[in-house]
């Protein structure tokens, strides 16, 4: 007997005498690696460069705030630069987003 997991199908009580009914799982929320701003501003998806800021930033991390936030800005610029052609909306929306955590910095 193999055993269904809750990806593959949910069961809740209903109908009129309680037999199982199937319904769908609801979807799982998308990251949001970006706090405070969207991970994809205008289409340019920073969600992985915000993502290892988050860990490279985090108490546990031996890395400088400094250090962190210097590979975001680079991460994002490198993003833009594989990713979107060297757009210069995508290039100035990174140096936007690496201004935020500059300024928000909390020492």
């Amino acid at each position: 007997m193999r055993l269904i997991s809750q990806e593959e199908m949910w069961f809740v009580a209903g109908g009129a005498e309680g037999d199982p009914i199937c319904t769908e799982p609801e979807p799982e929320p998308p990251e949001d690696y970006c706090t405070l701003v969207p991970d994809i501003p205008l289409g340019y998806d920073f969600g992985s460069a915000c993502r290892t800021h988050d860990e490279n930033s985090s108490k546990d991390s031996t890395m400088t705030r400094a250090d962190a936030d210097q590979i975001f800005r680079e991460d994002m610029h490198k993003i833009c630069s594989e990713n979107y052609n060297d757009s210069a909306v995508c290039h100035a929306l990174a140096d936007i987003y690496y201004m935020g955590v500059k300024l928000t910095t909390i020492n």
